[in-house]
């Protein structure tokens, strides 16, 4: 699927493989600011004055919209859990079901220009213009634990245009950023410039070069930008590892706004102005990915199971694979005796069980391939409530003619559950203990409890709260 949104108050979603494109979103009165897909797929997002209106990617019926959310500068946290959207000089983070108000992030001295969420979610990066400072004009980018919303670091760059584009990389080691004639790389870690990239040739003047937007391939081997140099728009697209640069010159009428990589790293999307969308071959076969699904659970009562499944995607002439599932020990236990459901002939390994690690190897039978579908399947018991990321690290595979290579590899996270009003023990159940509890407060020391369904604990306990 592919989705734009324009001047004109309109989105549309595009069928990539039928070309068929649907008309989701009209309003006359409203420029669209942003459009994006929920990190699961299945919700489009869509921006303007009036809020944000949600999608439903396979029925193209309308969900809900979100007043309160808006401005073109918007992305959704990587468990799409969270909205962080920014107008002005504040960034306001918001549930991204219910659109309620979580915090908002002050720091900036002048208008925020671009934000980015690191792969695991736990850092928010933001941008924003340049900051006169006795007579230097200054541009700090921060990076906000997600958390608590405090500050981690700001890195500091003398330019007078600011920063208009930031990206992770997709290990989340990485963090690119746009300085009007070339790109930097920070390491995240401790704020250390790694690299600079240039988008002008040795003796050529970058007086008039500026660029607007930077992504990173899925397998963040390659790295694009918008580049503008007087009227003129191109494409820059560099090696990471060789800082070799290809120059891609787009027949759009009118100035690109946006890029986009496709999931599987063999397109790249431009937007322009003037209404087009243009695709560009990146390489010619789709790189294999590691995914774990659900991609966001609520967490289940303390004691009861959860199960996650680990699954690969476009698969080519794979043979053998391994890969470390990393989780908290301390909010939940693996269970070793899950049996390993697959999709397809792997031979699995017993799987290694480290400190807040599993690692899992597999492969096919001798003379086959590896299939797309379930490699592994891994079942928890919750010890307690926490939000929690499950990581897929150091995963390696092996293919039919011996070579190697690393996939691009995905999270998953296990997320407190809301809590009811008459969940008065904050246990996240709703039963008997609760009127316990409550008798307990109100000077009855012995109650008789017998049999009773949760609607009329729910009764009971508004009654009494009341």
């Amino acid at each position: 699927m592919l989705t734009c949104g324009s001047e004109t108050g309109k989105t549309f979603l595009w069928d990539m493989k039928t070309r068929q494109s649907n008309l989701i979103h009209k309003d006359d009165q409203n420029v669209v600011h942003y459009v994006s897909f929920t990190p699961d797929g299945l919700t489009l997002a869509s921006t303007g004055k009036g809020g944000t209106s949600l999608y439903d990617v396979q029925t193209l019926q309308h969900k809900a919209i979100l007043p309160a959310i808006g401005g073109s500068v918007f992305t959704f946290s990587p468990d799409g859990q969270t909205i962080a959207s920014a107008r002005g000089h504040s960034i306001r983070i918001a549930n991204s079901r219910s659109g309620d108000h979580d915090m908002t992030l002050w720091g900036h001295l002048d208008d925020v220009l671009s934000l980015a969420y690191s792969p695991d979610g736990e850092i928010l990066s933001s941008s924003g213009r340049a900051v006169p400072y006795k007579e230097n004009p200054i541009t700090k980018m921060r990076l906000w634990d997600t958390k608590t919303g405090v500050q981690r670091m700001a890195l500091t760059e003398n330019t007078i245009y600011g920063v208009g584009s930031i990206a992770f990389s997709p290990d989340g080691e990485t963090l690119a950023s746009t300085h009007w004639a070339t790109i930097k790389l920070w390491e995240v870690s401790n704020g250390k410039h790694i690299s600079t990239l240039n988008a002008f040739s040795k003796g050529e003047s970058s007086k008039y070069i500026s660029t607007s937007k930077i992504v990173y391939s899925p397998d963040g081997t390659t790295l694009a930008a918008i580049f503008r140099k007087d009227d003129r728009y191109t494409i820059n697209v560099w090696d990471v590892e060789t800082k070799k640069r290809r120059i891609i010159q787009p027949n759009h009428v009118l100035p690109i706004t946006t890029l986009a990589y496709s999931p599987d790293g063999t397109a790249l999307a431009s937007g322009s102005q003037d209404g087009t969308v243009l695709l560009w071959k990146m390489r010619s076969s789709p790189v294999t990915r590691l995914n774990i699904t659900p991609l966001t659970v609520e967490a289940s009562p303390i004691g009861k199971h959860l199960t996650f499944n680990v699954n690969m995607s476009d698969a080519q002439n794979v043979t053998e694979f391994q890969f470390g599932l990393q989780y908290d020990s301390e909010s939940l236990r693996f269970i070793p005796n899950t049996e390993n459901a697959t999709d397809n002939n792997i031979k699995p390994s017993p799987p290694v069980i480290g400190d807040n690690m599993i690692t899992f190897t597999g492969n096919a039978p001798q003379g086959s391939i590896i299939t797309d579908g379930i490699i592994g399947t891994f079942a928890f018991e919750v010890l307690k409530h926490a939000d929690v990321t499950l990581t897929i690290t150091d995963a390696r595979l092996m293919f039919d003619n011996g070579e190697r290579s690393r996939p691009v590899v995905g999270h998953a996270w296990l997320v407190e559950p809301e809590r009811v009003p008459e969940d008065v023990n904050r246990d996240w159940q709703l039963n008997a203990a609760d009127l316990e509890f409550v008798s307990s407060r109100i000077g009855q020391t012995e109650m008789v409890i017998a049999r009773i369904s949760t609607r009329m604990v729910r009764l009971i306990l508004l009654i009494l709260s009341w």
